[in-house]
């Protein structure tokens, strides 16, 4: 599917570039906020959120839900070790919950599928 609205909430520089540059080269629009707490006041017309659970600042699982609130299909990863936010962020209504490393070797595939 091409011209899908991306919202990355991602705090890492290499993971919001990975991010980008797979949008970018599958035809997407790709906009990058740094705190779980901007997420909210980006979802008109976004199609995908794609979140780190480990944002600094906290709050990713509250924006996991007002993004599922506004009908955005919702991405989110986190590390391993973390698997009591995992499960959170599954609760909250992520439509996929990934490790990190899963995601980053999936990013492709999971834009491509938007």
């Amino acid at each position: 599917m091409s011209g899908v609205k991306v919202l990355g909430c991602i705090h890492e520089l290499m993971f919001s570039t990975r991010l980008r540059d797979a949008a970018a080269g599958l035809g997407h629009d790709c906009r990058m906020v740094r705190r779980a707490a901007d997420v909210a006041d980006h979802l008109d017309g976004t199609d995908l959120l794609v979140i780190d659970l480990m944002v600094a600042g906290g709050g990713a699982l509250e924006a996991v839900t007002a993004a599922r609130e506004a009908g955005v299909v919702v991405v989110a990863y986190g590390e391993h070790v973390a698997a009591d936010v995992l499960q959170a962020a599954r609760d909250a209504g992520a439509d996929q919950v990934l490790k990190r490393s899963d995601f980053a070797r999936a990013l492709p595939t999971l834009l491509g599928d938007s």
